[in-house]
């Protein structure tokens, strides 16, 4: 409908348009084009597939964490759901690993239509960083990732952007004519499951600051490139695609977190206002409702239900025929100490202890590294191991080797020293592993 090339008033002609001619890292609005639409549409993944929030390299001596998070925060076992909503970088590369670059590239460039993307003598974006955080060599243009978005937003369907429509003489005969040239480029189921899981970004997630939805449903993503020197917000309606980009001619870095969806916000209530828009996007036959566990992404079992941060049963959106068929063996069942605190190894009484759900999940790292769910891990029988007499480490924490530090002085799943049982003879080993 429309387009703006910079701010402020006209003062020269041919000059830099930096909606279709400038070339900018898109950060995270990358991530939908060349990770998430892709695996969906190759059945690698699906709204409850979970993926460990953990760093995939240790670069260095230092062995530094990559990637990092925007947060700051790695928080473990993960869904698809809640790493498209909270932009999780780790996901992200994970799932980008199990595609491989090459497809993804080809993918986003051939049928997303993402020309800019570069594998030349030059530069190469055929990586995991370019790829999966949009850390391009030079970027893409805003023209080229809004017009990416219409195949979400029109079931599949991909339409480039045109500059005009038509040209008409003053009597109203055509003199030029630039046709839609709409091209099919995912499923209809696969756009459908974009929408739903771009909708939680709104609605929960990182444009959580987006008042449009109260009117009409929306979706989209943002970015966020090195240094905070971009910042993008690619969103849309049941019936307008609208991308935003923010910057300087000379990048330096942002300070408004948010600016970017604020004038999307803004532009797009204008537009709502102006011309009316369909409440809702269509629904689409191809997907079901199942609910799953958060930390299995298979069907929900007590265990499950019995997890101390509270049950872990959530409902999502799945194409027919990728939704979970089996249960949940991740959470297991294990005695605890309520009195006292602490999983029981087998001398607590019966009176102080009930059953809890703990992740039977082994996570080993070359250092130690702070992740939140750490404190509920159960990766060893409580019985074959003695209490561990420390507070702040978990019960296994004799074994060698570093297994995430919980978010807290006194983790979860410590040992109830409380009643009986043998303690370690050597109590500083515990304490040096972590």
């Amino acid at each position: 409908m429309a387009i703006v090339g910079a701010i402020g008033e006209k003062n020269a002609n041919l000059i830099q348009n930096f909606a279709t001619h400038t070339l900018r890292p898109p950060g995270s609005t990358i991530k939908p084009l060349t990770v998430f639409a892709p695996a969906i549409e190759k059945g690698l993944i699906n709204w409850a597939s979970v993926y460990d929030d953990i760093p995939v390299r240790y670069n260095g001596k230092n062995l530094s964490p990559w990637p990092k998070n925007a947060n700051g925060v790695y928080r473990g076992l993960t869904t698809v759901s809640y790493a498209v909503a909270h932009s999780t970088n780790t996901v992200a590369v994970r799932i980008l690993e199990e595609l491989t670059c090459e497809y993804a590239f080809s993918f986003a460039k051939e049928r997303f239509g993402l020309r800019s993307l570069r594998q030349d003598g030059q530069a190469n974006d055929c990586d995991l960083a370019a790829l999966a955080l949009g850390q391009l060599n030079y970027g893409v243009t805003l023209r080229e990732l809004t017009s990416a978005y219409t195949a979400f937003a029109d079931g599949g369907v991909l339409h480039p952007a045109r500059s005009y429509y038509r040209v008409l003489d003053r009597e109203g005969v055509i003199l030029l004519s630039n046709a839609d040239e709409g091209m099919p480029v995912l499923s209809e189921a696969t756009a459908a499951l974009m929408t739903k899981l771009l909708e939680g970004v709104i609605s929960e997630g990182t444009s959580s600051t987006v008042t449009l939805d109260r009117l009409v449903e929306c979706a989209g993503k943002t970015g966020t490139s090195n240094h905070d020197y971009d910042r993008w917000f690619i969103g849309y309606t049941p019936e307008v695609v609208c991308g935003v980009w923010c910057g300087f001619e000379y990048p330096q870095p942002i300070v408004q977190r948010n600016v970017c969806t604020k004038i999307w916000d803004d532009v797009m209530h204008s537009v709502v206002s102006r011309f009316g828009s369909k409440k809702s996007f269509d629904a689409s036959p191809e997907l079901i409702r199942v609910s799953y566990c958060q930390d299995s992404g298979l069907l929900a079992t007590r265990a499950c239900e019995c997890d101390p941060r509270g049950a872990r049963i959530k409902t999502g959106w799945f194409i027919k025929g990728s939704e979970p068929t089996s249960f949940c063996c991740t959470h297991v069942l294990c005695a605890y100490d309520v009195e006292n605190g602490g999983v029981s190894h087998g001398a607590c009484p019966e009176e102080c202890t009930r059953e809890i759900g703990l992740l039977n999940f082994e996570r080993k790292l070359p250092r130690a590294i702070p992740v939140l769910d750490a404190q509920y891990l159960l990766p060893t029988d409580p019985l074959l191991l003695s209490p561990n007499p420390d507070p702040t480490l978990p019960y296994y924490a004799i074994q060698k080797g570093f297994w995430g530090i919980a978010d807290g002085l006194h983790p979860y799943n410590r040992s109830c020293t409380a009643h009986g049982g043998e303690t370690f003879e050597d109590e500083t080993e515990s304490k040096e592993t972590e």
